[in-house]
């Protein structure tokens, strides 16, 4: 399990192997994969297993893969204070009064998640991660990429996307810029270099839609085409 607060104040945080020590015997937690205090870890994951698990369950086509992949699925909260309500929660903006009484109500609020195809702890580092699902309730908050960048740097591994729901202005600025990726030929060479497993990541895309759709080209620009939205 993993319990990352960001500088922003947002928590991230993974279940894997809650139930190893039985039902009495507490959590195993390591110190590198946690930063929190262990009494407000213990109402962190109150929280989520009352209320973040109800909210996955609202989506029915994705709910029970979601939630049968636990162990690679990050749930991102951030505790109800000024920092969350003034930056992130704008009333009437991004959310209702119902959220921000809500929020009062628990003391935390859930972001959005994601749900990764490889298990991140047994990764040397490196390598290519395929995100399955990637969701913010919340917009212009910034929750995918505060997700991406806290995975990313814990874990030294790069995170690209499929079949997930992303602005295509994200993912443009992190191939172009950051992995000096500009077109379809350049990402498949990205790919391949940090990917051990380059069939695995071909098959996953021709399944999904290919990596010939993913990129639209004009004369002018080369982008990554949404195939679904929030």
């Amino acid at each position: 399990m993993i319990a990352i607060e960001g500088q922003s104040g947002c928590i991230l945080v993974n279940l894997k192997d809650i139930f190893k020590n039985g039902m009495w015997n507490g959590l195993r937690i390591h110190l590198e994969d946690c930063n929190i205090c262990p009494c407000e870890l213990r109402h962190i994951i109150d929280f989520i297993v009352n209320n973040c698990f109800k909210k996955v369950l609202e989506y029915d086509n994705i709910a029970v893969n979601c939630l049968c992949n636990l162990d690679r699925t990050y749930f991102l909260i951030r505790p109800d204070d000024k920092i969350t309500r003034r930056y992130y929660m704008r009333k009437n903006v991004n959310c209702k009064e119902y959220d921000i009484r809500k929020g009062r109500e628990l003391g935390y609020y859930f972001m959005g998640f994601a749900v990764l195809r490889d298990d991140l702890h047994l990764l040397e580092g490196g390598e290519g991660v395929i995100i399955d699902w990637i969701q913010a309730f919340y917009q212009d908050t910034g929750t995918a990429r505060t997700i991406i960048d806290l995975l990313e740097h814990r874990y030294k591994v790069a995170l690209i996307p499929t079949n997930i729901s992303l602005r295509a202005k994200y993912w443009n600025n992190y191939l172009t810029k950051r992995e000096k990726v500009s077109n379809l030929d350049e990402f498949v060479k990205y790919l391949w270099n940090c990917s051990e497993d380059i069939i695995n990541y071909y098959n996953i895309a021709y399944d999904v839609s290919g990596y010939d759709k993913i990129y639209e080209e004009d004369a002018e620009t080369i982008y990554l085409r949404l195939l679904y939205d929030y």
